[in-house]
């Protein structure tokens, strides 16, 4: 087996990480919540493209992407169908067969294009499949790169559109068009950054002037009134943070966590599973204090994402290979290698 690359497992570390506070709901407006929503789902798709390796073999994808992406989104889509439908009666939804058994297939079988899904942030694992479907396509072209180059360009066009528009609040749809231009970037550097290679001062230097911009970029954000400016200068925010948190992670490349290492190779459980953990906590609180909608501030939002991490990550070490979207032989030869 390959060795790990540690400044990946930090990546992927930060990433779900942030995409679990980003999901917390706190007040609108709140700078923090504004600023880790303009990147997360595009960091994740970067760090997806970095790390996806494509054959010539049709086949040998498709059964990679099966493994890896199409049947993760099944079973997470079907663990969580219980408690969709009982959040789905909760809030007043009537009982009926299309309300809660139609629909709910629909969404699923047809990858939310047509229907909403169970599992709300799985419509990332459907972005991702139409991505690599995307590259292995690109990948029997004489132009590949120009034909990149354009696909990725209209895609964003239409994601800057509907942002405007609004003619469609599919997330498959719109994520998939703004996030296919990082999935391609992430692996058009693939290979390309080397952790031994970086040097410390310079490093340094781009992670303090990107964290700079981006945090700053984010808090006039909502200021801008031209929609076409804010629209770009949301991208500008989007790349600094995305080369923000890389850098983070190369420096941390020397301190090595079995905890950091083992979210990494989980991400997919937490994934699929934060959402209801996160929806069970709010549900508490509410009964508990008796409140319609809960906001929490951001010292609380902190301590949640880590003990949503901390209760998902026995899930990590001890479910089959399935459900974390890897080969039996690779998890099998991970968790060997990990025991003392």
């Amino acid at each position: 087996m390959k060795e790990r690359i540690n400044w990946i497992d930090w990546s992927k570390f930060m990433a779900i990480t942030l995409v679990v506070i980003g999901h917390l709901p706190m007040e609108p407006g709140n700078p923090v919540h504004v600023y880790i929503n303009c990147f997360h789902m595009p960091f994740f798709m970067f760090l997806s493209g970095y790390l996806t390796k494509r054959s010539d073999s049709f086949t040998k994808n498709l059964k990679k992407d099966w493994t890896g992406i199409i049947l993760p989104f099944l079973l997470y889509n079907a663990v969580l169908y219980p408690y969709a439908m009982a959040k789905s009666y909760t809030v007043g939804v009537p009982i009926s067969f299309t309300n809660y058994v139609l629909n709910p297939f629909l969404g699923v079988t047809t990858l939310s294009l047509f229907h909403g899904l169970i599992n709300g942030p799985t419509w990332f694992l459907v972005a991702l499949f139409f991505s690599r479907i995307v590259l292995d396509f690109s990948n029997r072209l004489k132009y590949k790169y120009t034909f990149l180059v354009i696909i990725s360009t209209l895609f964003f066009i239409f994601y800057e559109v509907n942002e405007y528009y609004v003619f469609t609040e599919k997330f498959v749809l719109i994520g998939f068009a703004r996030c296919l231009p990082y999935f391609l970037l992430g692996k058009l550097l693939q290979g390309k950054i080397v952790a031994s290679k970086c040097q410390y001062r310079l490093l340094l230097s781009a992670t303090i002037v990107t964290g700079v911009a981006s945090i700053g970029a984010s808090l006039f954000l909502y200021d801008i009134s031209i929609f076409f400016i804010r629209i770009q200068v949301l991208q500008l925010i989007c790349i600094c943070a995305i080369i923000f948190f890389t850098c983070i992670s190369l420096l941390f490349n020397s301190i090595k966590l079995n905890f950091v290492v083992n979210i990494s190779i989980g991400t997919l459980v937490i994934f699929g599973l934060h959402w209801a953990c996160i929806g069970c906590f709010n549900q508490l609180f509410q009964c508990i204090f008796g409140i319609d909608q809960i906001k929490y501030e951001m010292w609380q939002v902190l301590l949640l994402a880590v003990l949503i991490e901390v209760i998902l990550y026995p899930l990590i070490k001890s479910l089959p290979p399935m459900w974390l979207g890897k080969r039996k032989e690779i998890v099998a030869q991970i968790r060997y290698k990990r025991k003392p």
